[in-house]
């Protein structure tokens, strides 16, 4: 009689793709950008980052700080006190937040009272 060898065959690894990344880890990964596309002064392109990223993380301050910049150099000074008093509120102690309240124009200067 004969017999008849099986090779064991051994289940392939699967590999599990990597967890979608967290709204956090995005919308920091948005306020970079937005940070990257100031540098460049592509302003309109940074406001559009930052309200990406607060729509996903609405207490990231320092998109708030970020879409404030953008818009300040927008010269759209209230959208960017209204987002400066954001960050502020968020997170009083945010360095840049006190250099961007010394070069707002007088249309911000209800900043000093938040």
């Amino acid at each position: 009689m004969s017999s008849t060898s099986i090779e064991s065959t051994q289940p392939s690894t699967v590999q599990l793709p990597s967890p979608a990344p967290s709204l956090e880890l995005n919308a920091i990964a948005l306020n970079n950008q937005g940070v990257a596309k100031i540098e460049v002064q592509d302003f309109r392109g940074a406001v559009s980052d930052f309200t990406a990223a607060i729509a996903q993380q609405p207490k990231l301050a320092e998109a708030y700080l970020g879409r404030g910049d953008a818009s300040f150099s927008l010269e759209k000074y209230p959208t960017a006190l209204q987002d400066l008093i954001k960050a502020l509120q968020l997170k009083p102690d945010l360095p840049r937040l006190t250099s961007i309240q010394g070069m707002c124009r007088p249309g911000c200067s209800g900043l000093a009272k938040h």
